[in-house]
C-alpha cells in the first residue's frame, strides 16, 4: 500500500503527478510557522506567475542568508589585483628588478595581511592573498620563459641579409635572421617528413638553376616547418610562393618549456641527404621560411601577451569563489555587528569611486580624507584597499572617495604630465644608451622617478590648496582666499602642462633624428618607466617612515602597517576612555572627549617629509602665504595645537589644546 504526500492511504488522484510529488515533498524546504496541516498534498504551481512568485521568494531568502554583500567586493579584488601586479611585470616587461620589486610588495601586502587581520574570514582572505602572489610569480616566469626569451634572444640577434645558400653556415650561428639572394629558393620537390610524433619536414635552400646534388656542395641551409608535407616532396612549409620571401627566422633551442627541436630536424635532413644524394653538414643550420621577420617577432611578442591576458581572465573567477567559498564557511567580510574590531559607522564613510546620488558628507571625513588617514573599518585588508584607492596615482583617478580634496579631474591632469614626463626622457635615453641593462634602470629610478615623486606631491598639495583654506582655515568657499588659491592651483597646473608640452616636443624630435624606429614602437618599448611607477608608489608606502614630534617626540613608525597600528591604537585608547566615562553625564563626557581630541587631526601628516602629530594637535598656518615644499611638508610656518608648551624657534609651535584657532 502506498501513502499519500501529505499522509493517510489514499493513492494519489489521477493527475496528481506522484512521482513528482514524493520528490517534490521530500526536498522541499518547509518553514516550521507555515507547515503544512495533516491531510494537504504537495501541489506544483499552476501557473508561470505562480512559479516567478516563488522564485522570487526563493531569491529572497537566499539573498538574506548569503554571507557576501556587495561591499565585500573592494577586498574580494585585492587577491586579484595582487596577482595581476605581480605576473604582469613577471611576465612582460624586460627589465627583472621591476618583477622583482612587484614580488616584494605582493609579499609585504600578504604577510601585512596575514599578520594584522582580526576575524576568520579576513585571515582566509589574507591567505588568498600570498597564494595570488605565489600564483602570479608562477606563471609570470612560465611566461617569460615560454613566449618573452625567445621574442627578446631574436631580437637581440644580428640579421643577415644577401646570405648565398652556398655559403657555410658557421658564419651564420650567432643570427636571428636570414635573407638569402635572389637567386635562393626552397625546393620543394626535395622536401622529406620525418615521423616522429608530428610529421617534422625539411627541404633545401638552393641557387637558382644549380643543383648541390650535382656539384657535390654540402647543403647547410634547410627549409623546416611541423606537418605541412608529405613522406616524400610536397614541401608546403611558409610562404614559398611569393617572390618576395627570401629567408626567415633561424631554428634555435632556447632552453625553454618546448622539446628540442634541432636534433629532431637533423635527422631529417640526413634522411633527406640520404633520400635524394645531399651532403649535409655535421651542423645545418634551419629557417622558417616566413615573410618578414618583424611580423614573426610580433607573433612572438603578441604570445606572450595573450598568455597573461587569459591568466588575468581565468584568475579573475577568484572573486566569486572566494565570495562562495566565505558563504559556505558561514563567514562574513562586512557583513556584521559593530564590535571591537569592526566598526560599522566608519564603513558607512568607505565609498569607492563615484556616487550616482550625492551625498553631503561631514567636514571630519573630508579632513580625514585629506590627512591620509589609514585607519578606518578596523580590518587592515578593507583599510589597505581604501587607503591605496585615494592615494595612488593612477589608481586614484577611478577609485578615490567623491568627497575627496583631490579630485578626479585634478588626479587626471596630474596622472598625465608625471606619466608623459617619464615615459618620453626615458625614451629619449634609450634611443643612444639603449633600452636595457643597469644604466638603462639607473636612469629610470634615480633621474625619473625620484623627480616624478617631488613634482607630484608638490602636484598634490597645491591642487588641495583650496580645501585645506575651506576646511582647516575656515574661510568661505566662494571667499577670495579660497579663490585665490584654486587660481593659483590652475594656473599652476597649466604651466605644468606648458613645460610637459615642451618636454614631450624635444624628446619626440631627438628620437625621430637619433633613430628609424616608428615613435610609437620605441614608446612602447621603454614603458618600463611606467611601470616603475606604479609599483614603486605603494613599495615606499610601506616602507617610508614617519617621525613624531610634540607629544610622540622621539617616536616614530614604518610604512602604512607601522601607521594603521598607531592609529588603530589610538582609536582604541579613545574608545576606553569613553567607556571610563560613563559615570559622567553624557553631554559632558562627549564635550570632554572633544576637548581631549581638538579637530579632527591624523596621527600622521604625509607630505614631502612624512610627520606622525599628536592626536590632540590642531594644525593650520599661521598667515595666508602659500605653502612651500620644505623640510617638514611644507606647511612652514604654522600653528600646531598639542600639549601645552611653546617652542620658540621650531616650524611648529604649540599651545593648550583647549585652546580653539579659528
Amino acid at each position: 500500500m502506498m501513502s499519500a504526500a501529505g499522509g493517510g492511504d489514499a493513492a494519489a488522484p489521477v493527475g496528481a503527478a506522484g512521482p513528482a510529488a514524493s520528490y517534490g515533498a521530500a526536498n522541499s524546504v518547509v518553514d516550521p510557522d507555515n507547515a503544512p496541516q495533516a491531510g494537504a498534498r504537495f501541489r506544483l504551481p499552476a501557473s508561470t506567475e505562480e512559479v516567478k512568485a516563488l522564485m522570487k521568494e526563493g531569491w529572497k531568502k537566499a539573498k538574506a542568508e548569503l554571507k557576501v554583500t556587495f561591499k565585500d567586493l573592494p577586498a574580494l579584488i585585492v587577491p586579484w589585483v595582487l596577482f595581476c601586479v605581480v605576473l604582469v611585470p613577471t611576465g612582460l616587461y624586460t627589465t627583472t628588478s621591476l618583477g622583482y620589486c612587484a614580488l616584494a610588495l605582493g609579499i609585504a601586502l600578504g604577510i601585512g595581511f596575514l599578520l594584522l587581520s582580526y576575524g576568520r574570514a579576513w585571515k582566509t582572505l589574507a591567505v588568498t592573498c600570498l597564494v595570488a602572489v605565489a600564483l602570479g610569480e608562477g606563471l609570470g616566469v612560465y611566461d617569460r620563459y615560454k613566449y618573452l626569451n625567445p621574442y627578446f634572444i631574436y631580437l637581440r640577434s644580428p640579421w643577415y641579409t644577401d646570405v648565398l645558400s652556398s655559403a657555410q653556415p658557421d658564419a651564420y650561428r650567432d643570427a636571428g635572421f636570414l635573407g638569402f639572394s635572389a637567386d635562393a629558393q626552397v625546393d620543394p620537390s626535395m622536401g622529406l617528413g620525418y615521423q616522429s610524433g608530428d610529421q617534422w619536414c625539411v627541404a633545401p635552400i638552393v641557387g637558382m638553376g644549380r643543383s648541390e646534388r650535382r656539384t657535390g656542395q654540402p647543403t647547410g641551409f634547410w627549409a623546416v616547418g611541423k606537418d605541412c608535407c608529405n613522406a616524400r616532396g610536397q614541401f608546403q612549409c611558409g610562404n614559398l610562393n611569393s617572390n618576395k620571401v627570401h629567408g626567415g627566422l633561424i631554428v634555435k633551442d632556447l632552453g625553454s618549456f618546448d622539446d628540442a627541436q634541432i636534433p629532431t630536424y637533423t635527422l631529417a635532413a640526413q634522411a633527406a641527404s640520404k633520400t635524394y644524394g645531399l651532403r649535409v653538414p655535421k651542423e645545418p643550420i634551419f629557417v622558417e621560411w616566413s615573410t618578414q621577420p618583424s611580423s614573426a617577432l610580433a607573433a612572438m611578442y603578441g604570445d606572450a601577451v595573450n598568455f597573461v591576458i587569459l591568466a588575468v581572465a581565468i584568475f579573475f573567477i577568484i572573486v566569486p569563489l572566494m565570495a562562495l567559498m566565505l558563504s559556505c564557511l558561514d563567514l562574513a567580510l562586512t557583513d556584521r555587528d559593530n564590535d571591537e574590531h569592526w566598526h560599522t559607522d566608519r564603513v558607512e564613510n568607505m565609498k569607492f569611486g563615484f556616487e550616482f546620488v550625492p551625498k553631503n558628507w561631514s567636514r571630519d571625513v573630508t579632513l580625514d580624507l585629506m590627512n591620509n588617514r589609514c585607519y578606518w573599518s578596523g580590518e587592515v585588508i578593507y583599510d589597505y584597499a581604501f587607503h591605496i584607492a585615494n592615494k595612488h596615482m593612477y589608481f586614484g583617478v577611478l577609485f578615490c572617495h567623491p568627497a575627496h580634496p583631490y579630485s578626479k579631474w585634478e588626479r587626471l591632469v596630474v596622472c598625465i604630465i608625471v606619466s608623459l614626463f617619464i615615459i618620453f626622457p626615458v625614451s629619449a635615453f634609450s634611443v643612444t644608451f639603449g633600452s636595457e641593462g643597469s644604466l638603462h634602470t639607473l636612469v629610470t629610478l634615480v633621474l625619473v622617478t625620484v623627480p616624478r615623486n617631488v613634482l607630484k606631491l608638490y602636484l598634490i598639495q597645491i591642487t588641495q590648496e583650496d580645501s585645506l583654506e575651506e576646511l582647516e582655515e575656515g574661510a568661505n568657499p566662494d571667499g577670495a582666499r579660497v579663490r585665490s588659491a584654486l587660481q593659483w592651483e590652475i594656473g599652476f597646473l597649466a604651466l605644468c602642462g606648458v613645460l610637459c608640452g615642451l618636454t614631450v616636443a624635444i624628446c619626440t624630435i631627438y628620437i625621430q633624428s637619433a633613430t628609424t624606429q616608428p615613435l610609437g614602437e620605441v614608446l612602447r618599448e621603454n614603458c618600463d618607466g611606467l611601470g616603475f611607477a606604479f609599483i614603486l608608489e605603494p613599495l615606499f608606502d610601506l616602507v617610508i617612515p614617519f617621525v613624531g614630534l610634540d607629544a610622540y617626540e622621539g617616536t616614530w613608525t614604518l610604512g602604512f602597517f607601522g601607521r594603521w597600528r598607531r592609529e588603530r591604537n589610538h582609536y582604541e585608547s579613545k574608545v576606553h576612555q569613553q567607556q571610563n566615562a560613563e559615570k559622567l553625564d553624557a553631554d559632558a563626557a562627549m564635550r570632554q572627549l572633544e576637548l581631549n581630541r581638538g579637530r579632527p587631526r591624523p596621527l600622521f601628516r604625509d607630505a614631502g617629509t612624512e610627520i606622525l602629530l599628536a592626536p590632540e594637535a590642531q594644525f593650520r598656518h599661521r598667515s595666508s602665504r602659500r605653502p612651500k615644499l620644505g623640510a617638514y611638508g611644507g606647511y612652514d610656518p604654522a600653528v600646531f595645537v598639542g600639549t601645552g608648551y611653546q617652542q620658540a624657534d621650531a616650524p611648529f609651535e604649540t599651545v593648550p589644546s583647549g585652546r580653539m584657532l579659528h
